[in-house]
């Protein structure tokens, strides 16, 4: 049978009969895949002795029926500016429960306010049944736009008028709304103006919008180059001012002067007013005064040196100021004088001069001359410099010395160096009581030309036995100099084989270098034999068939250390000796 897929009947209640005994029934089924596809049901029934019988059948599933699109919107006209979404548009099928719902957009033009979009929607089962729907959208601008920077109504002074501000056009659908403007204005104190900006949009939807300012003056002008009040001394004459004006609406402002004077007992009062009124009436005053006085004190036309200091022999100098005045000719000049600072090493002279004029100003001028001494002593006697054998060095000198002012003391001091030569330096210092000190030098170089000598009596040459001890008999060295002298000593055997000489040296040098050298020479004589020490009997007596024995002797010497000693032994009358 031939069924839609889903009119598919369910499998049917089959049974068996059997002519012996109760049958059982079995049940299965297959099906086939596609679009259409088949199922087959089979039956088996079997008798209690196996025998058995089987029984199909086969249905044959189509799907000829078409999907339905569900949520498709109808067709409708929208402002550009409010296009809806695509909608959720979702298929359902008798058969197919797993579509997918194809979506596409077709734009359809006009002109720049009219257009239209068609939205499609199909889709399709697996046995390639289909559906589609459509929805159209008539896409329209009736919508004004809007202007974007328009400033509120506003009261500003005439110097602070806003720039014209940049206003722009807002649209749904134009992106790029053209926007003029103009701007008209009236005239008086104050006045108005109105400014005014209109949108269009591309499809002549349009919007107008204005700002109206009040323009206003209550500003007052600003006076330049008023001079602040001063005073001024009565010799001086009151500076020109050039005074202007600015406002902040009005140009070319004229500005009037009003000048007053006041005299009094020591001097006037000079009153100067300036004022100026703008077009809206708006008036600046402004006012200098100058209190001419007289506070200047009289100055020195003729000057006294207001610090002078002197030697204590020198004369002491006299001065007489001059003074004048800018308004009084005719001053009264006080004069004083005194001693001050009196010390074992001067004193000051102190002046003062006093000036004053009409008005009660003064000047005082001060002089002060320091009596000093400052003057160095002169030393007498300093001796020159010299060159001198350490022996015959001169004792110091016996300097003096003078001064302007005081008695000078002298004081002498005296380094030495080492080495040869050495100098002796010896430097005379006067200080007179003021502390003014001179010092000279005397520089003597002392050198050193002559030899050490010695100074006992020592003989150059004698003589001892080997054995006996060699005598002390240095000799003795002096310097005129030098008391620490330098000996180098040196002794030695000068071996000419026996008997020897002993050859001491002594070289002697003083720290400048001047030296002698003494030479002593000891005979040193051998005269005493060796003796024999042990291992010798006095006498033996042997048997002729007696072996002799060697005995060897032992010898010594009072100066040779190394003794040679031959040995022979020899029969003589049977008799065995050494010799």
């Amino acid at each position: 049978m031939e069924v839609e897929c889903d009119t598919v009947p369910a499998p049917a209640n089959v049974t068996a009969t059997d002519n012996c005994s109760t049958a059982t029934v079995t049940y299965s089924q297959t099906a086939t895949t596609g679009c259409p596809y088949t199922i087959t049901h089979t039956w088996t029934a079997t008798d209690e002795c196996g025998n058995e019988s089987t029984a199909s059948q086969t249905i044959l599933v189509v799907d000829t029926t078409d999907p339905i699109l569900v949520g498709v919107p109808a067709d409708t006209q929208v402002e550009c500016s409010n296009i809806p979404a695509p909608a959720m548009v979702t298929a359902t099928d008798n058969c197919d429960q797993n579509m997918e719902v194809g979506y596409y957009e077709q734009f359809i033009p006009g002109n720049d306010c009219y257009y239209t979009l068609v939205r499609h929607w199909e889709v399709a089962d697996d046995c390639g049944n289909t559906a589609s729907a459509s929805q159209v959208l008539y896409v329209t601008d009736t919508t004004d736009p809007s202007l974007v920077g328009v400033p509120a109504n506003v009261t500003v002074e005439c110097d602070a008028i806003p720039a014209v501000p940049v206003v722009t056009g807002n649209d749904n659908c134009d992106m790029n709304v053209a926007v003029s403007f103009s701007e008209t204005a009236t005239e008086g104190c104050p006045y108005t103006i109105i400014r005014t900006w209109t949108g269009v949009d591309n499809c002549g939807n349009d919007v107008t919008a204005s700002q109206t300012i009040t323009v206003i003056d209550t500003t007052y002008p600003v006076l330049h180059g008023v001079p602040a009040s001063t005073e001024l001394e009565c010799d001086q004459i009151a500076p020109e001012a050039v005074v202007t004006a600015t406002d902040n609406c009005t140009e070319d402002m004229i500005v009037s002067l009003d000048a007053d004077t006041d005299y009094n007992e020591c001097g006037f009062v000079f009153t100067r007013t300036w004022s100026v009124t703008d077009a809206c009436g708006n008036t600046t005053t402004a006012t200098q005064v100058i209190n001419f006085v007289d506070t200047t004190d009289p100055i020195v036309t003729e000057g006294v040196p207001a610090e002078l200091t002197i030697e204590c022999d020198q004369p002491t100098p006299f001065y007489l100021p001059s003074f004048s005045d800018n308004c009084d000719d005719d001053l009264s000049v006080t004069a004083i004088s005194g001693i001050a600072n009196v010390s074992d090493c001067g004193y000051d002279v102190e002046r003062a001069w006093t000036a004053t004029d009409d008005c009660g100003n003064s000047t005082t001028v001060y002089q002060i001359i320091h009596v000093v001494d400052t003057t160095d002593p002169i030393l007498v006697g300093v001796p020159a410099n010299t060159e001198v054998e350490c022996s015959n060095v001169p004792v110091a000198a016996n300097v003096t010395a003078t001064d302007n002012c005081t008695i000078p003391t002298v004081e002498m001091e005296e380094t030495i160096t080492e080495g040869c030569p050495y100098t002796i330096t010896r430097t005379w210092t006067a200080t007179d009581v003021c502390g003014n000190e001179t010092s000279a030098t005397q520089v003597i170089t002392v050198i050193d030309t002559q030899d050490p000598y010695m100074v006992n009596v020592v003989p150059t040459y004698y003589t001892i036995e080997c054995g006996e001890d060699v005598p002390v008999n240095n000799p003795i060295f002096a310097d005129n100099c030098d008391s620490d002298l330098d000996i180098d000593f040196n002794e030695e055997w000068s071996s000419g084989g026996c008997p020897g000489t002993i050859v001491r040296t002594w070289v002697v040098t003083d720290n400048c270098g001047n030296s002698i050298e003494y030479t002593q020479y000891i005979g040193v004589h051998d005269t005493t034999a060796p003796a024999v020490v042990e291992n010798v009997p006095a006498e033996l007596t042997y048997e002729c068939d007696q072996i002799i024995p060697v005995m060897n002797p032992t010898f010594a010497d009072v100066c040779d250390d190394s003794i040679h000693c031959n040995s022979n032994c020899f029969y003589r009358k049977r008799n065995c000796m050494w010799i």
